[in-house]
């Protein structure tokens, strides 16, 4: 949500389920983030959160980050459109299930 409607780049701090991955895709295969590192002990000293909030506030840093979110926000913009691979995609999914609940009804005269 944070990309696809803002796209504004992100400090990943995961926790549990599927944020490990999220801050994966977040930090090193979208490069539009920086992620917290916890310490062995599994806590997050205050320099750690330093370092973070300085790298997203440089100039540098800060503006590859949003140039990329920015990016990813018109592509995820573009998916939901009339034509786009998201739309499309879910009228397929759509199409099949309304296609299964006929032949069910056909099958078994409902």
């Amino acid at each position: 949500e944070n990309l696809s409607l803002g796209g504004v780049p992100m400090i990943c701090w995961p926790n549990a389920a599927e944020q490990a991955l999220n801050a994966k895709l977040v930090t090193t295969i979208w490069k539009v983030g920086v992620r917290v590192r916890t310490q062995k002990d599994g806590l997050v000293h205050r320099n750690e959160i330093e370092r973070v909030v300085k790298l997203m506030f440089l100039k540098d840093e800060t503006d590859g980050f949003r140039a990329r979110a920015l990016a990813l926000k018109d592509v995820a913009f573009r998916a939901v459109q009339e034509g786009g691979s998201s739309l499309t995609n879910i009228n397929k999914v759509l199409h099949i299930v309304k296609q299964e609940k006929l032949r069910k009804i056909l099958k078994t005269g409902d």
